[in-house]
């Protein structure tokens, strides 16, 4: 992987070991500054110095009091020297080398090429990292991959998307991959294998912090309706009401809400399309119809999009075909 570093930050560097070579001048036996007010006093807007020897004492030896060397006249030593140095070294640098890979993943996910993205995006290390490497296995392995290689690739989703969640517990978008992943890996192994992990509870646990942390994340309200919708379509009514607590109103609602908050996203159109058909085929023919029609009349903004594009045109004929 290429990483680029920008001018700024060397730049940035310089400055500190600049600083650092000015702070050498001192004497460094003073240890009663930490390196926090090493920090504040270098970059901070209110210089913090340590205490002061008492004018009065006459006891003191004249060659314990502070000298003052060049711009900076608190004594440091060599280890807060060190110390600094090497964080602000650390903290720098990295800056603009993350913010670069994770645009070549980005760049990497809107070509299509998935695994590419996913393998730079879970390198970066960070939670916005995993969780879009996490995304694109799921896309890749639900679209794309060999029908042997799905369940792995699901697998290999859930745990950057529970990597994403550890790195930051406030990621709205940890939690949607997760229940995606889940999802995804659910129609992969048996029925008594999703109960006994359970993994309808385990889905919308992950939904619903999603919409916790943004409540106008548009992605996240279609995953919730087509959770409900999808334990309906698998357990019926009466036994997804009781058991989970799944209802025809709520998918609907939760549509209806995605809609008002993005109502631009193809894959959105294409999912409650999904939906629709899954609560009642007959009853919402016209609902569905009328979606897939909106998903193909927007524009594809990556090739995420002209894949639900596609697929789309080719539902909306097959409905299209047996309505004749």
């Amino acid at each position: 992987m290429k990483i680029r570093v920008k001018i700024s930050d060397v730049l940035d560097l310089l400055r500190v070991i600049i600083l650092g070579g000015y702070l050498m001048q001192d004497k460094l036996e003073d240890r009663r500054e930490s390196p926090r007010r090493i920090f504040m006093n270098l970059f901070g807007s209110v210089r913090v110095s340590g205490p002061r020897p008492p004018e009065h004492c006459e006891s003191m030896p004249s060659d314990s009091r502070r000298v003052s060397r060049g711009p900076f006249r608190h004594q440091r030593t060599w280890l807060d020297l060190f110390t600094l140095i090497l964080v602000m070294s650390i903290v720098i640098l990295p800056r603009g080398a993350v913010a670069e890979s994770i645009d070549a993943a980005q760049a990497a996910y809107v070509k299509g090429q998935f695994v590419e993205a996913a393998q730079l995006a879970k390198a970066i290390g960070t939670s916005d990292g995993y969780a879009l490497a996490a995304k694109s296995l799921t896309i890749f392995g639900r679209h794309i991959a060999a029908d042997q290689e799905k369940k792995r690739l699901f697998e290999q989703a859930m745990a950057l998307s529970n990597k994403a969640i550890q790195a930051n517990p406030e990621n709205p978008n940890a939690y949607l991959e997760l229940a995606r992943a889940m999802g995804r890996h659910s129609d992969h192994i048996s029925r008594v294998e999703a109960t006994k992990g359970k993994y309808a509870k385990k889905i919308r646990e992950a939904i619903d912090n999603a919409i916790r942390l943004n409540p106008e994340f548009a992605s996240a309200h279609i995953s919730l309706g087509r959770w409900h919708a999808g334990i309906i379509a698998k357990a019926g009514a009466f036994v997804a009401r009781v058991t989970f607590g799944a209802q025809k109103k709520l998918a609907i609602e939760s549509f209806e809400r995605a809609i008002e908050l993005d109502p631009e996203d193809k894959a959105d159109y294409f999912s409650m399309a999904v939906g629709f058909e899954a609560l009642d085929e007959k009853k919402y023919k016209e609902e569905v119809h009328d979606l897939l029609k909106r998903a193909i009349g927007l524009p594809a903004k990556d090739v995420y999009d002209r894949i639900f594009h596609d697929k789309a045109v080719e539902l909306l004929k097959s409905r299209t075909a047996s309505d004749g």
